[in-house]
C-alpha cells in the first residue's frame, strides 16, 4: 500500500502541477492515516479486542514507516537526497526502537522513575500534535478552503485510499479479520502528525493541516460506511 499510494501521490502532484513543498505535503498526506491516536479505538469498538491487537501490530510499523519514511518524503521539500537520508539517522525514533527491542529481548525493564517520565512524554505527544495543528488552523483562515489541492488532498484519501485498499487485499487474497482491520486502519484520515513533519521542513503546512482536518471531520460520515464494507 506505501508503494500503490506513493505512486498516487507522485502521478497525482505530476498532473496538478504542484511545487515542491505542496507536492511533499500532498504525498504525506495520501501515504499516511491516522492509524493510533484515532484508528485504534475505532478497532476496539468495531471489531473487539482481536481487532485491536491486529491494528496495534500495524500501528507499530507505521509508527517507524511514518519517522523514517515519512521524514524523508518531508525533508526533501528543502534538502537533497543525501541530506534527507543523513537527516533521518539523527532521528531518535531509531535508536529508541533498538533500546526499545534489547529491552524486550532481555526482559528487562526501566527503572520506575524513567518509566513513569517516559509513559508521561508518549501521553503528552497527541496532546501536543493537536495543539499545533490548532495554531496551524488558526494562522491559516477560511481562505485556504479555496486551494484546489485541498479537495484534492481530500479526495485522494477518503475515496482513492479505500478503493485501492480493496484492490490490493483482493490481489494479495487477503481475507477475513485481518483484511477488515487493515483495510480500516488503511482508510482512516490523513496521519495528524504528517502536521508536525511538514511544519519542522518550512513545508505546506497550510496544505497538510487542512487535509488532516477535513478529512478527519469527514471521517465521522465514511468511516462508519467504510467499516460495514470491511
Amino acid at each position: 500500500m506505501t508503494v500503490v499510494l506513493w505512486s498516487l501521490a507522485a502521478l497525482s502532484n505530476k498532473l496538478a502541477r504542484l511545487r515542491e513543498g505542496s507536492a511533499r505535503a500532498l504525498t504525506l498526506t495520501t501515504i499516511f492515516s491516522n492509524s493510533n491516536n484515532y484508528g485504534l479505538p475505532v478497532l476496539l469498538l468495531a471489531f473487539g479486542k482481536t481487532g485491536f491487537a491486529l491494528g496495534a501490530v500495524y500501528v507499530i510499523g507505521q509508527i517507524i514507516s511514518v519517522n523514517v519514511l515519512g521524514m524523508y518524503i518531508a525533508s526533501r521539500s528543502n534538502m537533497n537526497g543525501k541530506q534527507a537520508l543523513i537527516h533521518i539517522f539523527k532521528s531518535p525514533i531509531i535508536y529508541a526502537c533498538f533500546v526499545g527491542i534489547v529491552l524486550d529481548f532481555f526482559y528487562l525493564k526501566l527503572p520506575a522513575g524513567l518509566d513513569t517520565a517516559v509513559q508521561m512524554l508518549g501521553t503528552a505527544y497527541p496532546t501536543l500534535v493537536l495543539l499545533i495543528l490548532g495554531i496551524q488552523l488558526g494562522r491559516t483562515g477560511l481562505q485556504g478552503l479555496r486551494r484546489p489541492q485541498v479537495w484534492l488532498g481530500v479526495f485522494l484519501r477518503i475515496i482513492m485510499v479505500p478503493v485501492l485498499a480493496k484492490l490490493v487485499l483482493f490481489i494479495l487474497g487477503i481475507h477475513g479479520m485481518i483484511a477488515s482491520v487493515l483495510f480500516v486502519e488503511v482508510s482512516m484520515p490523513a496521519a495528524i502528525n504528517t502536521v508536525t513533519l511538514i511544519e519542522k521542513f518550512d513545508g505546506d503546512s497550510q496544505l497538510v493541516s487542512l487535509i488532516v482536518s477535513i478529512t478527519t471531520l469527514l471521517s465521522f460520515l465514511y468511516l462508519p460506511a467504510l467499516i460495514s464494507l470491511g
